[in-house]
């Protein structure tokens, strides 16, 4: 499934090119196939989602190299444009939810006050590959809306997925993506698989992800554990967890990808 130029680089934008060349033109008819995917039984939502994360996981382990060859070779801003070929996605967003167009993904004109250009792109390819297609933006910062989880919340709710990013004063940074909207927070725990911590500690790019993506068999419940936040804490995994209590760090922002 993965395929190669001279150059060794991942020729991704192809792979996704027969994909939805064979959507367009898929030789089966449409209604008989129709009727046997919802006749196919025993087939469950977190089974769908396991799936959907392992190969996903396995698509990004092939085409890994090209942005972490980008960023070790201290690229400048301008260099930092990630090419797509699809035609449209969609991201949920509160009471709306949009199709978006789109054709070059300019993260040069992305800015974080927490990560550099390069520590950007490094945490773009861990990204499920439908959200790298989509520009981000950042609807949260405590520079600009206070140290408070009232209004953390109050600006991150109804955004899904939403990205952590966290400088200390010790200038150390890691963050979070988070896969399910803030709102569920009502719920003892919430979120997917595909939620997973990164550091910049102190200095290599580390990911830390689901346990149960790369499981042959079903993982306990303990690991099944995302996310957990109410008024005084946000608590992310719950092994070697990040729980966020007080605020002994520089800045916090949080950033998503709203549709236009």
């Amino acid at each position: 499934m993965c395929s190669s130029s001279g150059d060794n680089t991942p020729d991704v934008g192809g792979f996704m090119d027969r994909i939805i060349l064979f959507c367009k033109d898929i030789p089966h008819n449409v209604d008989k196939f129709l009727k046997t995917a919802y006749g196919i039984q025993g087939v469950s939502a977190k089974m769908l989602n396991q799936q959907l994360l392992k190969s996903e996981m396995y698509i990004r382990s092939c085409s890994s190299g090209r942005l972490r060859a980008a960023s070790e070779s201290g690229l400048s801003g301008s260099a930092y444009r990630l090419e797509v070929t699809s035609s449209c996605l969609s991201v949920k967003e509160g009471k709306y939810g949009r199709a978006v167009s789109v054709g070059i993904i300019p993260l040069a004109n992305f800015r974080s006050e927490v990560f550099s250009a390069a520590q950007m792109a490094v945490v773009w390819q861990w990204l499920p590959a439908r959200i790298t297609m989509l520009q981000p933006e950042v609807i949260y910062s405590t520079n600009e809306h206070g140290s408070s989880l009232t209004n953390f919340y109050f600006h991150t709710d109804t955004w899904e997925p939403t990205v952590l990013a966290v400088l200390t004063t010790r200038d150390e940074r890691f963050g979070a993506y988070c896969s399910t909207k803030w709102a569920e927070r009502k719920q003892t725990y919430f979120g997917t698989g595909e939620t997973f911590l990164f550091s910049f500690v102190p200095s290599e790019p580390v990911r830390y992800p689901w346990v149960g993506a790369h499981a042959a068999q079903d993982v306990p419940h303990s690991s099944k554990l995302f996310l957990s936040a109410n008024q005084q804490m946000i608590q992310i995994g719950a092994g070697y967890d990040v729980r966020m209590r007080t605020w002994p760090w520089r800045c916090l922002s949080a950033m998503a990808w709203p549709g236009e």
